[in-house]
């Protein structure tokens, strides 16, 4: 498993393409505001099978899907976008504060030197002052249910409660999400 790390804003040249730091949202108008002018993958570049066997709840826009919005259950994945994601967001337990969730990121392009990070970048909607950048480096490959698939095996910790908007990008892909992450119920014990 992958840990995220926490860091600060960098450029990073991988090849001839230069990733520049990116903003947090802190608003759904400006996330998909972003989602306009962000790239899209070159037509010819290979998806992934997962996308094209509708095996996921959520939408093809890229636009924020709040993740409440949608029976995730029923499909154990979710899109937005040009990002699935699988686990925490979408399995029957809410995300608490402060505790570690297993999240994977499925990208619809495979990044072509396969060294491309996938970015998170997130913000508390009612208290943008909240907000965390997070990096997964690197591509993990493993058997899916439509074939090979790929994406990116994270632990993701929201540090406060309340409804927090994520942007995932990875190459050329985006997606967003609005996520409800509950109160830690103190320990009794």
């Amino acid at each position: 498993m992958r840990h995220l790390v926490l860091g600060i804003a960098i450029s990073v040249t991988v090849g001839a393409c230069t990733l520049a730091a990116q903003t947090i949202p802190v608003t759904v108008a400006q996330a998909e505001s972003e989602a306009i002018g962000f790239p899209h993958a070159k037509a010819q570049d290979p998806s992934q099978p997962l996308f094209a066997a509708s095996q996921f709840a959520g939408i093809s826009d890229r636009r924020c899907l709040a993740s409440t919005t949608v029976d995730r259950r029923a499909t154990g994945s979710l899109r937005s976008g040009d990002i699935i994601v699988r686990g925490g967001l979408i399995n029957t337990h809410e995300m608490k504060a402060g505790e570690k969730d297993k999240l994977l990121w499925i990208p619809l392009h495979a990044p072509s030197s396969g060294r491309l990070p996938l970015v998170l970048r997130a913000a508390r909607i009612d208290h943008p002052a909240d907000s965390l950048r997070l990096t997964v480096a690197g591509l993990a490959h493993g058997p899916g249910p439509s074939g090979r698939m790929y994406g990116y095996p994270s632990l993701v910790s929201f540090p406060k409660s309340g409804q927090w908007l994520v942007v995932a990008t990875a190459g050329d892909d985006w997606g967003c999400f609005v996520v409800d992450v509950v109160e830690r119920k103190a320990n009794t014990n």
